[in-house]
């Protein structure tokens, strides 16, 4: 009895090791960096935290998560972004794998919320000006 016990215990203490080593073994989220892909007439902002965009404007950018270890994320980590307002401002897909089209659409600010394989991570503020004159 006690070592059946004993079998069960040392099997349970295996899947928790064996969960804690693939845990540890992703990585971890630290934000997202933006490539601007395309010109903008006037300026634009694409920061880790903030995104600023004049009304009217359209930009494009290949978006990458950063990790905060060693291990990074891979195509196997599908990237959606959404625009909490899409009244402010919209996000679409762009042609290529994690390119996006930001698009301010009116005054305000709404947030852009990163998803990755289902699972939430954090929202960017996304502002919309009035265009310069």
């Amino acid at each position: 009895m006690i070592r059946r016990h004993n079998q069960k215990t040392a099997a349970l203490a295996g899947l928790v090791a064996l969960s804690a080593l693939l845990t540890a073994c992703g990585p971890s989220y630290a934000g997202t960096q933006f490539n601007i892909r395309s010109t903008a007439p006037v300026p634009v902002s694409l920061e880790p935290g903030r995104i600023t965009l004049p009304v009217g404007i359209a930009v494009t950018a290949r978006v990458e998560p950063k990790s905060t270890n060693n291990h990074e994320y891979d195509e196997y980590y599908q990237l959606r972004l959404t625009s909490q307002d899409a009244s402010v401002a919209d996000v679409k897909r762009g042609p290529l794998e994690r390119e996006f089209v930001f698009i301010g659409i009116d005054e305000g600010s709404t947030c852009v919320e990163v998803v990755m394989n289902g699972e939430f991570y954090e929202c960017i503020e996304l502002i919309v000006q009035a265009p310069q004159s």
